[in-house]
């Protein structure tokens, strides 16, 4: 009695430590995903999903893990599965190949029905070519008669999720639904509710596009008196306002124009008219384009239309005041063109002028939101010397 009493223990221990469960399969994953960690061609192998021999239908205990792994395609949006369906030696290799690429398309039937899209899921049949164990018995049959899911990501991603490094080096995985200069806030994937970590902890953000946002270094606590409003003016610090992650778009009206016309001697047709596109590289550093366009006509004359646009690549330097606040200085090569089309007794004429030259400019975005904002700018590089427009701001 003893003899069987210790075998049965034995038996069932060998069970724990080696059985592997979809449920201890998704955990698994779960905990990878939380800690930053790679899951990319890991398997969820569906184990206790198995078919009747000669037959595609999920059983009814199938449905509940499947339900759990459309839980995670719906948390990870980055993530996709290649579904592969596995077949024993009864029948013949034809036989075999159809019906493990039916018991493959069963599974991801399924997963369709849960409103999962077909872009992020693939099913593949490979017959009896992949055993797990010997088909010698019926239960080692039964076992090769399974699916198995391989975790893929999307190409236009580096990794499945957002990593947050700490200063102590910990990763923590998730999903970044805002930051700013205070606080990160984030969901990890195995709990619903959203966390917040103070800035002051995080080294950098890894955004799963492979995106780098890093963050200073807090300053060590001084004996400095702050000023009243508790507002410490350090220009030079990384911006606030512009930082990598951001696209900036301006578009306005010059308040005067770079020509030296009188707007009441002549038919302005179009007015001073500028857009700048602007990228930031690393430490408040700018690097963008302008250009800009006029036209007219002199007042009694409708035979003669005069243009003159610019085209300005530049670089600017941004300075830290507030989030709200971005101030630049910068220098541009500004190409500038004019053109003459008029009608004349012996034919048209059309005369082109072109002048190169470096210039110097500054300007002021104040914005209402992370989105949307006013500009101005004063410098040379432009149709206008004075320009006013609107801002907006792409990206994080």
């Amino acid at each position: 009695m003893q003899k069987i009493l210790f075998l049965a223990i034995l038996l069932f221990g060998s069970v724990c430590v080696y059985s592997q469960t979809p449920d201890s399969d998704l955990q698994e994953v779960l905990r990878k995903l939380d800690r930053g960690e790679s899951v990319e061609h890991m398997l969820i192998r569906l184990s206790d999903i198995n078919f009747a021999t000669g037959t595609a239908t999920l059983e009814s205990g199938a449905k509940t893990y499947l339900d759990q792994v459309a839980r995670l395609l719906r948390s990870v949006p980055n993530m996709q599965l290649a579904v592969k369906g596995h077949a024993d030696n009864t029948g013949s290799r034809t036989v075999n190949e159809k019906l493990s690429t039916d018991r493959a398309l069963a599974v991801r039937d399924y997963l369709l029905a849960q409103h999962i899209l077909s872009s992020r899921l693939t099913a593949t049949g490979f017959g009896s070519t992949q055993p797990l164990v010997e088909n010698t018995t019926a239960e080692g049959r039964a076992q090769n008669r399974r699916v198995e899911l391989e975790i893929l990501k999307t190409e236009q991603v580096k990794q499945l999720q957002d990593i947050i490094v700490l200063r102590n080096g910990e990763k923590r995985g998730g999903i970044i639904r805002t930051y700013d200069q205070r606080m990160i806030r984030y969901r990890q994937f195995s709990e619903v509710q959203e966390k917040e970590i103070a800035i002051g902890e995080v080294e950098m953000i890894v955004f799963a596009d492979g995106r780098i946002v890093r963050f200073d270094q807090p300053a060590p606590k001084t004996s400095a008196p702050k000023p009243a409003n508790g507002y410490q003016f350090r220009p030079f610090a990384t911006s606030a306002a512009f930082h990598p992650g951001q696209f900036v778009l301006g578009l306005g009206i010059g308040v005067d124009n770079n020509v030296g016309i009188r707007y009441r001697e002549n038919s302005i047709s179009v007015p001073p008219v500028w857009v700048v596109m602007e990228l930031p590289l690393k430490h408040n550093i700018g690097v963008g384009v302008s250009g800009g366009w006029m036209q007219w006509s002199p007042k009694g004359s409708d035979e003669s239309t005069l243009r003159y646009f610019s085209f300005s690549p530049r670089v600017a330097y941004h300075f830290n005041l507030v989030e709200q606040v971005d101030l630049y200085t910068g220098v541009a090569i500004s190409g500038r063109f004019a053109s003459l089309d008029a009608e004349r007794p012996g034919g048209a004429v059309h005369l082109l002028n072109s002048r190169f030259d470096v210039s110097m400019f500054c300007g002021l975005r104040y914005y209402f939101n992370r989105a949307f904002g006013i500009m101005a700018e004063y410098g040379g590089d432009q149709i206008s010397c004075a320009r006013l427009g609107l801002a907006l701001r792409f990206g994080r």
